[in-house]
């Protein structure tokens, strides 16, 4: 039997003393449940409190990471730009290397009779081809600088693929990272809400049902003229 019911059988009905004992000792069992609930209610504000300040800690990462993104961006479609002019270069370069092997080689003229001519000393001038390159040494060299600038151009767009792997891998890592921080940090906090949540409405229920007892509560009028005395 409850002590309620106890309290409401005794001495075949009410008396002061009964109530006043009643009284003071829900009050007590209540005013036990309260300050429990006050503690747990305030540790977990606390907790909370850390929680925020934590989640706007993690918020500016977050900012601080997409502005890295923003500028990582900017570095990729510069070297995405180069690397694309580097393909044409190379295009042209090919272009040329194989127009020079296709060439056919230069047939050389049959000479012509040369006019008499006075006779003149031997060192007055050297001859034409002595003084110019050849036209194959031309195609030669030309050949030669479109092949070097194929291969320097090979190189510069291996070089910009292993900076595009790199700045990507870097982004990628970053945004993992300060998503796992804040989705663990984001079930925390709800949690600690929910709990919370949970220690108010405990609070609550405590409140409801000793305003309940209190109005179940109802006196004979003889119980309350001797409380008036």
């Amino acid at each position: 039997m409850s002590d309620f019911s106890k309290f409401r059988t005794a001495v075949s009905g009410f008396n002061r003393t009964d109530v006043v004992n009643y009284i003071e000792s829900t009050s007590i069992e209540h005013q036990k449940a309260l300050r429990k609930l006050t503690d747990e209610r305030d540790k977990l504000a606390a907790e909370n409190a850390r929680l925020q300040v934590e989640l706007a800690g993690l918020q500016k990462r977050l900012e601080q990471a997409q502005a890295d993104n923003d500028a990582l961006s900017g570095q990729v479609n510069a070297l995405a730009q180069e690397g694309s002019d580097l393909a044409e270069q190379l295009k042209k370069s090919e272009e040329a290397r194989q127009e020079l092997l296709i060439r056919p080689a230069p047939q050389p003229e049959e000479p012509a009779e040369p006019a008499p001519q006075p006779e003149e000393p031997e060192e007055s001038e050297e001859p034409e081809a002595a003084q110019e390159p050849s036209l194959t040494e031309k195609e030669l060299t030309a050949y030669r600088r479109a092949e070097q600038t194929e291969r320097n151009a090979a190189v510069r767009a291996r070089r910009i693929y292993a900076q595009l792997s790199n700045l990507c891998e870097d982004a990628r890592t970053r945004y993992m990272d300060s998503g796992e921080e804040i989705a663990a940090l984001a079930a925390d906090l709800s949690t600690g809400l929910s709990r919370l949540q949970d220690a108010f409405a405990e609070v609550q229920v405590i409140f409801d049902d000793a305003q309940n007892a209190f109005d179940d509560m109802q006196l004979p009028e003889t119980a309350a003229e001797e409380t008036a005395e």
